[in-house]
């Protein structure tokens, strides 16, 4: 919509998409682009079957605060690294 007014906007080759982890696919799939299945569920007009968002997985992230009274030197790459954190939840181990 521009100017309360519809207007079609085509490209000759490739458009990118361009909104986050969960707006990209939701964007696509609006547009008929997506399984089947889905899009049939939805009653979008299929415009391609594609796998669409089946590759999305949840990242966990842990933060932790603490407080301690020795003065520390510690790299922060390693503060932050996902395998040394669990290393230090499941066998209290590492920084």
């Amino acid at each position: 919509m521009k100017n309360g007014k519809k207007t079609r906007i085509y490209a000759r080759e490739e458009v990118i998409i361009s909104a986050g982890v969960f707006g990209s696919p939701k964007l696509l799939l609006l547009s008929g682009v997506g399984p089947r299945h889905h899009l049939e569920k939805l009653k979008i007009p299929l415009k391609a079957d594609l796998p669409v968002g089946e590759g999305m997985q949840y990242h966990m992230q842990y933060y932790f605060q603490y407080s301690i009274s020795t003065p520390i030197n510690m790299n922060q790459d390693k503060a932050i690294d996902q395998q040394s954190i669990m290393d230090y939840v499941f066998y209290k181990k590492g920084i």
